[in-house]
């Protein structure tokens, strides 16, 4: 009985690895989208300073939107979960 609570376990473990190496790349990736957004913004001369703002709020706007994703994707599978128990109740067609 302990041997596949191990490997459950074991894949608990590297599926958490695997998130936490995805989440580290994402800081990374967003400082990328704000230094081309700059760069791009550097060598426009009709560009305004009110331009370059709005330009990172948005990209501040969806890298908090990507934060929120997990718990989204959760809470869509719990309600998946929920369909498929009430459909499979007796009584239910």
């Amino acid at each position: 009985m302990a041997g596949p609570f191990r490997t459950t376990r074991a894949m608990a473990h590297s599926a958490a690895g695997y998130r936490r190496r995805e989440l580290d790349f994402f800081p990374a990736l967003l400082l990328a989208a704000v230094s081309i957004v700059l760069i791009r913004a550097e060598l426009s001369p009709d560009i305004l300073a009110g331009d370059i703002l709005a330009m990172l709020a948005y990209a501040l706007r969806v890298e908090r939107a990507i934060d929120e994703v997990p718990s989204i994707v959760q809470q869509v599978g719990r309600l998946i979960d929920i369909r498929r128990r009430v459909r499979d109740l007796p009584g239910t067609e």
